[in-house]
């Protein structure tokens, strides 16, 4: 897989799978923008990671249920390299509960975290690829969100 000079978003990318996919991106070429909610450190580790390797990273510290962290975290991603080619929509999160004591906001919560976080990105990032020589967008999912 050859990503030299591409730039790419991946969302949640402070640890698990989001840490595989940052570290195989870079390992092709990428510049990598990671992101986490809470996981600052997590997300730095990432970042050093890739720095030790040759590659190119930042970190951007961002809640992508909100427009505000995502208006945020693709500006940023532009002020530093310039654009963007690929957005991975890997973030989400999952809170067990038994169905019949699920409240309202349980499921709002559930729907921002693993959905509206996805659009929000989605549309920012097409925008800006749009604007640029296109790109690509890829969504993950887990069998654990709701």
């Amino acid at each position: 897989m050859d990503l030299n000079s591409k730039i790419a978003v991946i969302t949640g990318s402070a640890a698990n799978i989001g840490h595989s996919i940052a570290l195989l991106f870079a390992h092709n070429g990428a510049k990598v923008v990671i992101t986490s909610r809470r996981n600052t450190q997590g997300g730095n580790k990432v970042v050093d990671e890739i720095s030790q390797g040759g590659g190119e990273a930042i970190f951007v510290k961002a809640d992508l249920s909100r427009e505000k962290d995502v208006t945020r975290l693709f500006d940023r991603t532009v002020d530093h390299f310039g654009g963007l080619d690929i957005l991975v929509n890997n973030a989400g999160s999952a809170t067990p509960m038994p169905f019949l004591e699920s409240t309202k906001e349980h499921w709002l919560s559930s729907f921002d975290d693993n959905f509206f976080s996805c659009v929000l990105c989605s549309v920012r990032a097409a925008n800006i690829m749009r604007e640029g020589q296109g790109g690509k967008i890829i969504n993950t999912s887990s069998l654990v969100s709701n």
